[in-house]
């Protein structure tokens, strides 16, 4: 376990590798000083790790391998502190949170800099138990209470069981998932947390999908096994209906239950987060 994280552009190695050695004389660093690291050891040291610190420059607000880093180390509820490497800083609308933090401005590695910095990783150590994020606001609290009586976890881990089994309780489904998607795409107001929001629009972006393949799944072609005649017995249209069914399942099952499992990871990530900026939610009430 590393006292500290940094995260960095390739372009910024220069000032990275200075501030390394500077830092490494009372604090535990780790780096991917060489590049070559693999993925899981980078996201095993972000999830140890006390602090992470972001090198924040053109290149690493654009990076996609910092992106990454960064939404670990949110996820993981991580202290984060950038340094700010020149004056202005253009970052991504989906990073934007990034400026609602108290960073430090490092556009040469000077002793004000180094001390700013020692100061704001010392007054994390008062912070990281409750959380950096962990002051959820009302109107978001009051949000997040409504959307999670749709997309509860009891609910989504039914969900999961009854598309593997293939027997959905349709009024049910109907209330939860159809519901909960078109609150989503009506609500005017979304979460003011920006992370919280992607996080949200992360699970419901699969979840459209996977409502997409199950509509399919369960609504197939009637005219494929089921001919437009009226002439049919109660126990022949049953039949008819059990052989379109089977045909649909054999047609998407292939793409629903991948798809399922995305909606799953995204959901687990959801709850981890929500977990993070507030810690006394009680997920498991409708």
């Amino acid at each position: 376990m590393s006292d500290i994280f940094i995260s960095y552009s390739r372009d910024d190695k220069e000032i990275t590798d200075k501030l390394v050695d500077s830092l490494r004389d009372s604090n535990e660093v780790w780096y991917d000083g060489d590049g070559n690291a693999w993925e899981d050891e980078i996201y095993k040291q972000i999830e140890t790790c006390g602090v992470f610190i972001f090198m924040m420059s053109d290149k690493s607000a654009n990076s996609k391998y910092c992106h990454e880093e960064l939404t670990k180390a949110r996820y993981f509820g991580k202290y984060i502190i950038p340094i700010r490497l020149k004056d202005q800083v253009t970052v991504p609308e989906n990073l934007s949170w990034l400026n609602e933090i108290t960073g430090v401005d490092m556009f040469e590695l000077d002793m004000k800099s180094l001390t700013d910095l020692d100061a704001a990783i010392k007054d994390s150590a008062h912070i990281r138990g409750a959380g950096q994020f962990s002051q959820i606001q009302p109107d978001d609290k009051h949000l997040l209470k409504h959307c999670w009586q749709f997309i509860n976890s009891h609910y989504m881990a039914e969900l999961r069981e009854q598309i593997i089994a293939w027997k959905i309780d349709s009024p049910t489904y109907k209330e939860h998932i159809l519901g909960y998607l078109e609150m989503r795409q009506v609500l005017e107001k979304h979460f003011a947390e920006s992370f919280l929001e992607d996080c949200f629009k992360k699970f419901d972006a699969p979840l459209a999908e996977l409502v997409e393949l199950v509509g399919d799944t369960f609504r197939p072609p009637y005219d494929i096994i089921y001919p437009a005649s009226r002439g049919f017995s109660a126990a022949r249209k049953a039949r008819a209906k059990e052989l379109r069914i089977r045909y649909s399942i054999q047609a998407n099952r292939e793409m629903v239950l991948p798809k399922l499992k995305e909606v799953m990871k995204a959901h687990h990530e959801l709850v981890h987060y929500i977990k993070v900026i507030d810690p006394h939610f009680k997920f498991d009430k409708d």
